[in-house]
């Protein structure tokens, strides 16, 4: 399509969007040529060095509400930093916008050097390169930090470049709780949001997507809009699940829910009870039917400082009091060890052991493979058994460094376990700990998160399709290694893993080819079609509509074409 057709639907394009919200008081220059097409292997020096000077001078008038950085200091660091080495890319520089006014003129910016690339980062947590990371211009959204409770709606407005470690803490406070990640670890909220949103709430509300009341985005012409079920609406359903495909999203709008004492607790098997623990989740899946129970076990591999270690481990949760028809009794009885024994513990630890916000936090330690030996609150330590409010006043740093290692994550999508899929799973991790010696591997985890045939009883109409009766959710592959001449060895190791997993799965009934695949732990190699499915046609127009240019084209993620 040529320049002058583009510009034309671009005019009756940004007729049609409302943007009555954040009315925009700089030049608009959104009609100028947007012919050029973009070629992702050259753009030259000249337009990176004009758009630099562009950036800084929108910084320096900010009066450093704005930051621009360097290559090279801190901040520029702590900009393109992501949680794996592997998901993190040079960029020639950073800018890290201090408002949304300055936002609008950035991405003016990029869209008068329409070769210049980008990225946006939020939390950072991707282990896809080049999907938050780039080496072209790296947009931070730390400054986007706002945590606002509205007490009348009960929603709670959350900035794009917050972490879970802090919503979770702030909210608390007001004895409400959202529907978020199922451990902060510094997994930041945009992307989890963005991608679709499983939670350990989400057998009770739905997916993260399916709580979102509205967002806040600048779109690719350099203009501000709100998007709701009653305001722009089609970019609302755009949104919660399309990733990174029409914007900028600053921030989010949530339910929230009430917050009481809460049950939490982390097993840790040897590999040695594996058949005896796979029992006992076939038999939690076939029993409980509680929504407010849910369990995430995994099979755990590390080889560390010239150590393996093997072990299972269960993650309980229960939104409330634990009941006395206990869903978790077989689990509890077949462990010898308890992150947190709830029966030993003194009024103090009583009430932090039911604070969600604080159990999160310790359980973040689960990411970090050095961290997961034995239950620590029973280490004693000079003759002294740790207790809850130690580690309250001495709070984990996970998810505040970043991993020196190289990762991806992988998918299959499922509806259900069964017993021979249990197996499999079980024959694949023995599979990928046989590689970790001499591949200079760090870890294989596999997760199991059984969720209930009602999770997707409140779901709405989104992006990323998953309907009420058709339950479903990712069986997590993470491989973790040194080096990056070790990648490809890597890679196509998870791919195997994955294909077998996926042949036992479709013999035992429990995925199919409609299923669709979940972008935030996806391969970056998974075709976009397989992850919107029958809503891609409407994506790719809802594209068009709002980033006609292909603005975004020039970020990583999964993209959506641009309808013709």
């Amino acid at each position: 399509m040529g320049g002058t057709g583009k510009r034309f639907a671009a005019r009756g394009i940004h007729a049609s969007i409302d943007y009555s919200d954040e009315p925009d008081q700089s030049d608009d220059n959104s009609d100028g040529d947007s012919g050029a097409s973009y070629d992702a292997n050259f753009w030259t020096e000249e337009e990176y060095l004009e758009a630099t000077k562009e950036i800084q001078k929108i910084c320096k008038d900010s009066k450093n509400v704005s930051q621009f950085l360097r290559s090279g200091g801190i901040g520029y660091k702590l900009s393109i930093s992501h949680q794996f080495e592997s998901s993190s890319e040079v960029a020639r520089c950073a800018v890290q916008p201090g408002d949304i006014d300055d936002l609008k003129k950035i991405m003016k910016v990029f869209k008068t050097y329409d070769k210049v690339k980008f990225a946006v980062k939020g939390g950072g947590h991707s282990t896809n390169p080049g999907f938050s990371s780039t080496t072209g211009i790296q947009i931070s959204m730390a400054n986007f930090n706002e945590l606002e409770y509205n007490s009348k709606t009960q929603n709670l407005r959350i900035g794009a470049g917050c972490l879970f470690d802090e919503v979770y803490k702030e909210i608390a406070q007001y004895k409400r709780n959202i529907v978020g990640g199922a451990t902060a670890a510094g997994v930041g909220v945009a992307g989890w949001l963005l991608g679709g949103g499983y939670s350990l709430l989400t057998n009770q509300y739905g997916l993260g997507i399916d709580n979102l009341v509205e967002v806040s985005v600048v779109l690719c012409n350099g203009r501000s809009v709100k998007a709701s079920a009653e305001r722009n609406s089609d970019l609302f359903f755009a949104i919660r699940g399309g990733g990174n495909n029409f914007g900028i999203v600053t921030s989010f709008t949530v339910k929230t829910y009430p917050l009481g004492p809460i049950y939490r607790n982390m097993l840790t098997f040897p590999i040695d009870k594996a058949t005896q623990v796979k029992e006992a989740i076939m038999n939690y899946i076939d029993k409980c039917k509680d929504k407010k129970a849910a369990i995430v076990a995994a099979y755990r591999h590390f080889y560390i400082r010239g150590e393996q270690e093997d072990k299972i481990t269960v993650d309980l949760f229960y939104d409330g009091p634990l009941p006395a028809d206990n869903p978790f009794e077989e689990f509890l009885e077949l462990s010898d060890e308890k992150w947190i024994n709830h029966e030993l513990h003194d009024t103090a630890d009583k009430k932090l052991a039911e604070n969600f916000a604080f159990m999160d936090q310790l359980f973040s330690h689960i990411h970090d493979p050095s961290r997961v030996t034995a239950a620590p609150l029973d280490c004693p330590v000079y003759g002294t058994r740790l207790s809850l409010q130690t580690y309250a006043k001495n709070p984990s740093q996970a998810g505040v460094g970043e991993e020196n290692v190289r990762a991806r994550w992988g998918t299959v999508m499922v509806s259900h376990f069964t017993r021979k899929l249990l197996n499999e799973i079980e024959v694949q991790s023995k599979l990928a700990t046989s590689k970790l010696k001499d591949n200079q591997g760090k870890s294989a985890v596999i997760d199991i998160w059984p969720f209930l045939p009602c999770m997707f009883d409140t779901s709405t109409a989104t992006a990323w399709p998953h309907e009420k009766g058709q339950p479903n959710g990712p069986l997590l592959v993470c491989l973790q290694w040194e080096g990056e001449s070790n990648d490809q060895y890597w890679i196509a190791l998870m791919m195997q893993i994955l294909r077998s997993i996926q042949r036992v799965a479709e013999a035992e009934g429990c995925t199919n080819d409609k299923l669709p695949k979940y972008c935030n732990t996806s391969l970056a190699d998974t075709p976009v079609k397989d992850i919107y499915k029958k809503n891609l046609p409407k994506l790719m127009t809802i594209r068009a509509k709002y980033d006609p240019d292909d603005i975004m084209g020039r970020t990583g993620g999964f993209r959506i074409p641009l309808a013709l």
